[in-house]
């Protein structure tokens, strides 16, 4: 329990000037995990990634790195690839056929003599700062120096280490849009007490209400909600104790990635 009632202003949901602050200063120029590395597993495998509110484009290269760009032809910028797909070799924008590798250089133009005064090496998509590690991608949709994850995890480092991200696969994907400022979405995922009145046909009986641990790692933090047989483990030594089986941890990765282990999968 914190030490008094905290009160948040409305206008922290509701003003316009912070919403844009915020959208600059955390989407547009601040990393933002995307979720797992097996969202694209292949090489060819390609993404298109729009929620920072800038266009992004990330691929999975021959070599099996991960390249991130604007998703921005470079000519009268046009968007050159749309949705998700595999098996890519190639990406050409629709309006004039500027065509780029999957590391974003530009490898044709048509009439290439009327562009004779632009070097092609300098006419790639925009590349974008992109780190693959412990199964997560980060990008940042502002071009910048490479991320450092271990910086950006603030000590749970060690938790996602232990977890094996680079061995699952990826399900299911949806896509929820509702007209919410971004907080609204995050705050749902970081309390129970709604568990016995929203839950109460589904979840209810299996996770105790309200009853929890939080714990703070720089920006973000980690917290886990136990299950009512928890307390089965005391009849086992420590060593043997089962946290996955018993609870639901929840990471929020600051600004607005929230990472529910559930037992035997993973939510994002």
């Amino acid at each position: 329990m914190a030490d008094s009632v905290y009160r948040n202003s409305v206008s922290s949901y509701t003003c316009p000037r912070q919403a844009a602050l915020e959208r600059e200063m955390f989407f547009r120029r601040g990393p933002i995990n995307i979720g797992l590395g097996c969202l694209l597993p292949n090489p060819g495998d390609w993404m298109t990634h729009d929620y920072t509110g800038v266009p992004i484009l990330l691929t999975r290269r021959p070599d099996g790195a991960l390249s991130a760009s604007l998703n921005v032809c470079r000519h009268r910028g046009a968007r050159v690839a749309e949705g998700c797909g595999s098996g890519a070799g190639s990406f050409s924008c629709p309006y004039h056929g500027w065509t780029y590798g999957l590391d974003g250089t530009l490898i044709a133009r048509p009439d290439e003599r009327s562009f004779t005064g632009l070097d092609r090496a300098t006419a790639g998509l925009r590349a974008l700062p992109v780190v693959e590690k412990y199964g997560m991608v980060w990008v940042c949709s502002t071009p910048g120096p490479t991320l450092d994850v271990d910086g950006l995890l603030g000590g749970l480092s060690a938790d996602f280490a232990a977890y094996g991200f680079d061995t699952f696969h990826h399900y299911e994907t949806r896509v929820l849009q509702r007209r919410i400022n971004w907080k609204l979405a995050v705050d749902t995922f970081l309390e129970s007490y709604h568990i016995g009145a929203l839950h109460y046909d589904t979840i209810s009986p299996l996770y105790y209400t309200n009853r929890s641990t939080f714990d703070g790692f720089g920006h973000n933090l980690r917290w886990i909600l136990p299950l009512r047989t928890i307390g089965e483990l005391r009849g086992l030594p420590e060593d043997q104790w089962d946290l996955i089986g018993q609870t639901i941890v929840v990471y929020l990765l600051f600004p607005s990635t929230v990472l529910v282990m559930a037992q035997d999968h993973l939510q994002t």
